[in-house]
């Protein structure tokens, strides 16, 4: 029986991994946001690069709201070309919604660097609109931001682990019984 090492060494070799490697965002056309297409790629996204504004939309694509909020959307993302904007369909990946305690559709989290500051649920652009503008102003010019800007984005790691951990046991199962 081969060592788990030995399988992995050669499943990679083989180049079993390849489309897991190929995998990456979709950009949202006509528009600054990529649409997640998974946790795996989110999670390196967020830890490799730390963006120091971020923003996750949870939508689904059977919502009436979040179907009205899409062109509003995407202009959104052009005004705001400070904030790293993404998108994440609850309907592909409702481990994604859980890691981040989202519960409606549309819903916005936003994130400075790392931690959650502030969120937003409904399909009003101009109120969304606002509420960013406050948020940005609050951290650049009021002076009043006492929170750390330092990395936080452990915490949501941390919950990444929670929540795939089932995950992670059955993947590596896959290869400790051939």
């Amino acid at each position: 029986m081969q060592s788990f090492s030995k399988r992995f060494t050669n499943l990679a070799r083989s180049g079993f991994f390849s489309p897991l490697a190929a995998r990456n965002f979709v950009d949202v056309p006509n528009s600054l946001a990529q649409e997640v297409e998974g946790p795996v790629e989110l999670r390196k996204y967020l830890g490799e690069k730390k963006p120091r504004l971020a923003m996750l939309y949870f939508y689904g694509g059977w919502n009436p709201q979040c179907e009205e909020m899409e062109d509003a959307f995407r202009k959104f993302t052009l005004n705001h070309r400070d904030l790293k904007c993404f998108k994440i369909d609850v309907e592909k990946h409702p481990r994604l919604k859980s890691v981040y305690a989202a519960k409606y559709e549309p819903e916005f989290l936003f994130l400075v660097s790392g931690g959650e500051i502030q969120r937003f649920i409904g399909a009003d652009v101009e109120k969304l609109d606002e509420a960013t503008q406050k948020m940005k102003s609050y951290i650049y010019d009021s002076g009043e931001w006492s929170g750390s800007l330092v990395d936080t984005y452990e915490e949501f790691d941390d919950a990444f682990k929670r929540e795939f951990r089932e995950h992670d046991e059955d993947w590596m199962a896959l290869f400790s019984h051939h």
